[in-house]
């Protein structure tokens, strides 16, 4: 059987679960006012916003972030302040804050990340105001002096509506996003992309962001070489440090467009070209192997596992897990609390699916035993559920759930609800045994389990 890519170490890069989009009802007669235009709470109006990103190439390199906004008072009373969620300092070393409101400096307050702008006098309803954000950002990951890459997370502010039950902060429809990197640097970033100019030494790449398409704002460049290959239909751009020849790229490019078509047709669309990037070797946190991590249009790979990848393509199954948690989580993000091994149960069950469809015979009973010597619950619970359910009926039932909750998290009860529709089976005893006891089930265990040699 080939080596199991989710034994070899990885960092999977953790992002932030999307909100639900949750309704309040309340039987209050003074709620039917909300059909009308007129405000019956504190609230602005973000009506033009936009962020610029500009790489800083000087010893100990940075980025510089300045994010613009123009706001509006919509709400029914003046307001004297307004909270932002800035950048944790912990994990992006973010330093020399500025903010300005109106073109004059202002000192906030802070409660950890979070800075309270005040308003002296109070912003009256129905005025205008402009406010400026900015910040150096040293991210400690993915960041050298010919590449960066800031993930689908909190790297920009995010403003928060006024601090009451029916308040406000209407996001614009769209926003703009700017990125200032040498001339010379390629860019990949969220988005629909406006074009590119030069200034000076730079070029600045714009990129229009729709919220409700685009989901979280990601952005990856670097001093690279590209190659794009296609094939089953998916396009796969290929960035490198050195310049190879384009037929290098060709086994590992077929590889894995045609595992992408398997995830599409699994999970659902998510991108129509996939970015498989190389990226110096980052040390992980735990001193074992170094960081690979996902993104929402590919895979960042250090650069001992790309040039792996170009010249034996079987060593791309750890960059095929990677791919199914791309799909996840750029489609929906999970919520499990501590049943985070579900997911990773998905990734292998999507990598096995992705062989299978390659003609590659898949043994339940030695991949079983294999995973029950050390009892790793996380494949063992993919297995029983595509015994349980039945493969069709699972993968049907992975798609409904995750077209139901695109754009938004899925929880524990999402996937069972999805999954018993699908088999026609009532699952909650099923789930109970697998997830709120400690172990491996023992019926389980000894179904599968070998004789002693």
């Amino acid at each position: 059987m080939p080596n199991d890519p989710m034994t070899q170490s990885t960092q999977l890069q953790s992002f932030p679960v999307r909100p639900r989009h949750t309704s309040i009802v309340l039987p209050v007669l003074g709620l039917l006012l909300s059909a009308c235009n007129s405000a019956i709470s504190p609230g602005y109006r973000i009506e033009k916003h936009d962020v610029e990103v500009r790489f800083v190439p000087t010893p100990g390199q940075s980025l510089h972030l300045r994010a613009a906004y123009r706001l509006k008072n919509i709400g029914n009373s003046p307001l004297d302040s307004l909270d932002a969620k800035l950048p944790s300092e912990s994990s992006f070393s973010r330093r020399n804050l500025l903010i300005s409101l109106d073109g004059q400096p202002i000192s906030p307050t802070f409660s950890a990340d979070t800075a309270r702008i005040p308003f002296n006098p109070p912003w009256p309803v129905k005025s205008t105001r402009t406010l400026v954000i900015e910040y150096d950002l040293a991210p400690p990951n993915q960041f050298t002096e010919n590449a960066f890459y800031l993930p689908p997370d909190n790297w920009y502010p995010a403003l928060l509506p006024p601090n009451h039950l029916l308040a406000r902060a209407d996001p614009p429809e769209q926003w703009d996003l700017r990125i200032r990197v040498p001339d010379g640097f390629l860019v990949h970033a969220s988005g629909r992309p406006r074009g590119s100019s030069r200034s000076g030494s730079e070029r600045v790449h714009r990129f229009t962001q729709r919220p409700t398409d685009d989901f979280r704002p990601f952005l990856l460049s670097g001093r690279y070489h590209e190659q794009l290959v296609r094939s089953h239909g998916i396009a796969v751009n290929f960035w490198s440090f050195q310049s190879l020849p384009a037929d290098k790229f060709v086994p590992a490019g077929s590889r894995l467009s045609s595992t992408a078509a398997v995830f599409q047709d699994l999970f659902g669309p998510a991108t129509k070209t996939l970015w498989i990037v190389e990226m110096t070797p980052l040390p992980s946190p735990s001193g074992r192997g170094s960081v690979v991590s996902p993104f929402p249009a590919g895979v960042l790979l250090p650069s001992p596992f790309f040039k792996e990848s170009l010249r034996q393509p079987v060593s791309l199954e750890l960059a095929e897990a990677l791919l199914a948690h791309t799909w996840l989580s750029e489609l929906s993000v999970s919520n499990l609390g501590p049943y985070h091994f579900v997911e990773s149960s998905l990734i292998y069950h999507a990598v096995w699916l992705a062989r299978q469809r390659r003609g590659e015979p898949l043994d339940p009973q030695s991949l079983a035993v294999q995973n029950l010597r050390d009892s790793r619950k996380p494949p063992l619970f993919a297995l029983a559920l595509r015994e349980k359910c039945g493969e069709e009926s699972l993968n049907r039932g992975l798609r409904r759930m995750i077209q139901a909750r695109r754009g938004l998290d899925w929880s524990i009860d999402d996937l069972r609800s999805a999954l018993e529709l699908e088999s026609g089976q009532n699952l909650a005893e099923f789930f109970r045994v697998w997830l709120y006891q400690p172990g491996i089930p023992d019926d389980f265990r000894r179904r599968y389990s070998s004789p002693s040699p």
